[in-house]
């Protein structure tokens, strides 16, 4: 949400609000609490406790709304109000990170009783929390190192490949000389 344009405090003053009404909302609805998140997940048991869902419809409506105006003032071409140009996601296509990440995502949240955000706001109030997100933040640093050092062996297979082929055609055109 940073644009040279507007001036900084506001924005942070914009992020500070939201951060503040999504942490609210997360303890207000339970989602600190990892029994309440877990008898929400756990859909066969006589227990099941389904007012979470309550929590994402609310998530969704509240951007879906939001989200069809930005479309429809992107298309118009207006700019939003504190930023130079609205961030639509372009990321349409599911591949084997999604999928892998989507199921590691899920095996954490299932097994834990917290995700990422409610985590965050669960570290204030329950102490056992901070190895919750010590852990969280230590795989989310590890991920992004195993991530980088993949795409440069990557890009170094895929240079390596291409000298191999230089080299080849040179050679070749050496002997057809």
């Amino acid at each position: 949400m940073s644009d040279e344009r507007f001036d900084p405090r506001i924005n942070a003053l914009i992020s500070f609000g939201c951060g503040l009404l999504f942490a609210v909302g997360l303890g207000l609805a339970g989602m600190t609490s990892p029994a309440k998140v877990l008898a929400f997940l756990d859909v066969t048991s006589p227990a099941w406790d389904p007012s979470l869902a309550f929590v994402m419809a609310g998530a969704i409506g509240v951007h879906f709304v939001f989200a069809l105006r930005a479309r429809i003032a992107a298309i118009a071409g207006r700019a939003p109000v504190v930023a130079a140009r609205f961030f639509l996601p372009e990321q349409k296509r599911i591949d084997r990170a999604l999928v892998v990440g989507a199921a590691l995502f899920g095996a954490g949240w299932g097994l834990g009783g917290y995700c990422p955000g409610p985590g965050l706001v669960a570290f204030v109030v329950t102490p056992l929390s901070v190895i919750f997100v010590g852990a969280m933040l230590t795989g989310m640093w590890g991920t992004r190192v195993v991530q980088e050092r993949l795409e440069t062996r990557a890009a170094n297979r895929a240079f390596a490949l291409e000298n191999e082929r230089a080299i080849e055609r040179a050679l070749k055109q050496e002997r057809e000389a």
